[in-house]
């Protein structure tokens, strides 16, 4: 009977131990890493960083692209990235006769490492560049693969070569072209 109860206890602690052991697995599986996003799906490249501070309004800038964020577009402390691509490898994924003037998105992370997707106030992107005229478009891109490009229904205000447009959310990346001459 002794036997019995002692390997009775034997059996029982392994299953402790090892449903112990799989709850830490899953444990250290499920710790979030800080999450890809955009970057994996045509703007691989990180360009410049900002930590905003609620109430306090911040720029961020990689030559031609900055992105001006109001003092009260986050409520809480977040890091603000500029993530840029290839050209080329958007010039193959914009509707046909296009040119690729520029491409960007954002990734913005609170201070627990998820993403934050909408704002509660809008920044505002500038693009300054000598290719950037009256017939530029600025067109959301899906972060899927392939990509989807597709234009974005809230017209940019584009005074000679600097084309700015308003953004309340990093759930798409967004490409600057020209149509065809």
């Amino acid at each position: 009977m002794l036997n019995q109860r002692h390997t009775l206890a034997v059996l029982l602690s392994g299953f402790v131990l090892a449903a112990c052991g799989s709850a830490a697995a899953q444990t250290i599986q499920s710790t979030p890493a800080v999450p890809a996003g955009l970057t994996a799906y045509g703007f691989p490249k990180v360009m410049a960083t900002v930590k905003f501070k609620p109430g306090v309004a911040a720029t961020v800038t990689s030559g031609q692209l900055s992105v001006q964020i109001p003092a009260d577009a986050f409520t809480e402390p977040v890091t603000f990235e500029l993530l840029q691509g290839t050209p080329s490898y958007w010039q193959s994924n914009v509707p046909k006769g296009q040119t690729v003037v520029s491409d960007f998105a954002f990734r913005v992370l609170n201070s627990s490492g998820a993403l934050v997707v909408n704002f509660n106030k809008p920044v505002l992107f500038v693009l300054t560049d000598p290719e950037v005229g009256a017939t530029t478009v600025y067109e959301n891109a899906t972060a899927t693969k392939p990509p989807q490009v597709v234009p974005n229904p809230v017209p940019s205000e584009i005074q000679g070569h600097v084309l700015k447009h308003s953004v309340s959310a990093a759930a798409v990346g967004w490409v600057v072209a020209n149509p065809a001459a």
